[in-house]
């Protein structure tokens, strides 16, 4: 269940934009207006939680894909949870006897084009299909083919080889495949770019996607096991959240551009070593009919660890659909 904040608390949006967490204070609007209430984007439906979930791999060990399946079944948002790594490939019945699939690829496994085929006949019948890293690594034996590429029934299709450089969390449409995820970093990505009619809900800090959506089906463009290195932060709350949540088209927000920001010494003297935010920084924050229902101006502070603060004052712009480089406050 979504949290709704009474506060608007600025440090949030730098977990978004960094993937680290700060200290902070709240943003107060100006003339005496009561602080906004904050309240996630997207719908509250989830899949119904007795809903049987497969996690199937290719070109893994198989206790990686059990793994993965056993803390997605801690979550208690499913009934059941199965994880198999099969290079043999699957049919369209057996993926069937589940309500949602999440498929990744680690390797040489089976027919790639065969398996792109059954994942677009899955994706027709209307379930919920995740797909993950190395789906789209461009390297042949582990990149999915078939009807799921070539109808671009896929978010994505591959631009290059695999990236294997870290990158954190930078911003996010604040819907509901981002619930408890605050910090994210992670290494074994692909490069991909989005296929038509496909909606990028959140980014990469280099650019890359991070999540995509088109219709029932959810490419994540990061490999999903958080014991297998080089990745950080809320792995596990984003798949889940990939498996269960629906959302709809984007809500408009209000939109404040950051005005001024002011890095304020400790007693010592010493700033901040970065401020989160610049001059021109987009913020977005509760949802809104029009700009009437947005304070003019919000003021607040992120407090470093050394006792400084970085002090940032956003006008407001208006009520609207976020762009993409509106970062989100939480």
């Amino acid at each position: 269940m979504r949290e709704l904040k009474a506060m608007l608390m600025l440090a949030a949006l730098t977990g978004v934009a960094s993937g680290q967490m700060i200290g902070t204070g709240p943003i107060q609007p100006q003339e005496g207006k009561p602080a906004p209430v904050i309240e996630f984007l997207g719908d509250s439906d989830q899949n119904p939680a007795g809903a049987a979930v497969l996690v199937w791999s290719t070109g893994n060990p198989n206790n990686q894909t059990q793994n993965i399946a056993a803390w997605i079944q801690a979550s208690g948002r499913f009934g059941s949870v199965v994880g198999e790594n099969d290079d043999d490939g699957k049919s369209l019945a057996e993926l069937q006897a589940y309500d949602a699939v999440l498929y990744f690829t680690n390797g040489c496994g089976g027919d790639m084009n065969a398996n792109g085929d059954v994942l677009a006949d899955y994706a027709d019948t209307g379930a919920r299909l995740v797909v993950a890293v190395f789906a789209w690594a461009n390297q042949g034996c582990n990149t999915l083919g078939g009807r799921f590429i070539n109808d671009e029934i896929s978010p994505y299709v591959f631009e290059g080889g695999s990236l294997y450089t870290n990158a954190n969390l930078d911003a996010n449409d604040g819907s509901c495949y981002f619930d408890d995820v605050n910090s994210l970093t992670g290494l074994f990505r692909d490069n991909v770019r989005l296929t038509s009619g496909a909606v990028e809900r959140g980014r990469w800090s280099d650019g890359e996607p991070l999540v995509a959506v088109k219709g029932n089906v959810v490419g994540v463009n990061l490999f999903p096991d958080d014991a297998y290195g080089n990745v950080s932060g809320d792995i596990r709350p984003l798949f889940i959240n990939a498996l269960s949540c629906e959302t709809g088209p984007p809500t408009p927000r209000c939109i404040y551009q950051v005005s001024k920001v002011k890095n304020k010494a400790n007693a010592c003297g010493r700033v901040c070593d970065t401020c989160p935010y610049v001059r021109g920084d987009l913020v977005c924050t509760r949802e809104c009919g029009s700009a009437n229902d947005c304070p003019g101006r919000l003021k607040g502070f992120n407090a470093c660890a050394n006792g400084a603060a970085c002090k940032v004052s956003a006008d407001l712009i208006g009520c609207d659909i976020p762009p993409r480089n509106c970062r989100q406050c939480r």
